[in-house]
């Protein structure tokens, strides 16, 4: 996947990956993204969603670094390298532990260290852009929001698709169906009757058409502008 292999040659060009432990000055320094792949050259709905959306750097490389542990989790592992100065694991590379997974999930920590390096007014840049609640890929459900632990800083966040855009960028799906649970209380209903079987009240046959209209409509309604400015996506109901 061309865009994995632009997130490899990102990190590489990082410090301390371009850089031996003597140059310490070299490591300093800010390096500029390399140019990402051109999404038109690939083929598939991931593609297809950076070029319709015409995602700039930054966030293709957001996505990627999050996608990576589901996709080709190895790729990560240059950030078990160890701080020799302090034999510890390099603070600026942040990073979780799963479970039961063995390899290195990314934090938004790690984003900050891919995209700033030690450059503090890029990261404010990038913590301004990303870290508030209407950015679309957490208005749309493309990412999880950072949540931290008490006290602890923001960049300390597991940076987290969601499941319904892992089903889409991952197996090119878009009717993703979530699972029943505590966190989505409801399950798929199938059977061989028809609408007009059904019975129900007044007020409820007019809810459930207020519902299926939505799913009917819901593109058309959000490509106007003012309705992508004032409505969360999906539809919510009692």
């Amino acid at each position: 996947m061309a865009e994995i292999d632009w997130l490899k040659a990102v990190i590489k060009s990082r410090p301390p990956f371009n850089s031996s432990s003597d140059e310490s000055e070299k490591a300093q320094e800010i390096i500029p993204i390399l140019y990402p792949p051109d999404p038109a050259t690939s083929e598939g709905t991931y593609s297809n969603f950076i070029a319709e959306n015409m995602l700039c750097p930054e966030e293709r490389l957001l996505l990627i670094l999050a996608l990576t542990p589901h996709l080709a989790p190895q790729v990560l592992d240059v950030f078990f390298a160890r701080n020799a100065s302090y034999n510890r694991p390099f603070t600026e590379f942040g990073g979780t532990n799963g479970q039961r997974h063995k390899g290195f999930l990314p934090t938004w920590e790690t984003y900050y260290f891919i995209v700033a390096g030690n450059d503090l007014s890029r990261r404010i840049e990038i913590e301004r852009k990303f870290h508030h609640a209407n950015h679309w890929f957490f208005v749309f459900g493309i990412l999880e929001k950072p949540s931290a632990g008490a006290d602890e800083p923001l960049g300390a966040s597991p940076l987290t698709v969601t499941a319904r855009f892992q089903y889409l960028a991952i197996f090119e799906q878009t009717d993703y169906i979530p699972p029943f649970g505590h966190q989505f209380p409801a399950a798929l209903y199938r059977s061989n009757l028809e609408w007009e079987d059904l019975v129900l009240s007044k007020t409820t046959k007019e809810a459930v058409e207020e519902i299926k209209d939505w799913i009917t409509h819901h593109n058309s309604i959000f490509a106007l502008p003012i309705a992508r400015k004032m409505l969360l996506p999906g539809f919510r109901a009692l």
